[in-house]
């Protein structure tokens, strides 16, 4: 068996875009994200991203967490 054996130093830093109305889960999520090397931007729903991602051109986003 190959086991990944990549440190997370190694692991690419992606920008992600959360969208989360509860503040709890916009904490935790924000919290592990940031312990694996990501930025994140928060987001109140889903109208909030869709214009996050098409008014900020500058600011591109590797994925996008909606529930």
């Amino acid at each position: 068996i190959d086991h990944d054996t990549r440190s997370q130093d190694d692991l690419l830093s992606l920008r992600i875009l959360v969208a989360e109305d509860n503040k709890v889960n916009q904490k935790v999520v924000c919290k592990m994200l940031s312990r694996l090397g990501h930025d994140t931007v928060v987001v109140q729903n889903g109208q909030e991203a869709v214009t996050a991602i098409t008014e900020n051109e500058g600011s591109e986003f590797d994925i996008v967490l909606m529930d």
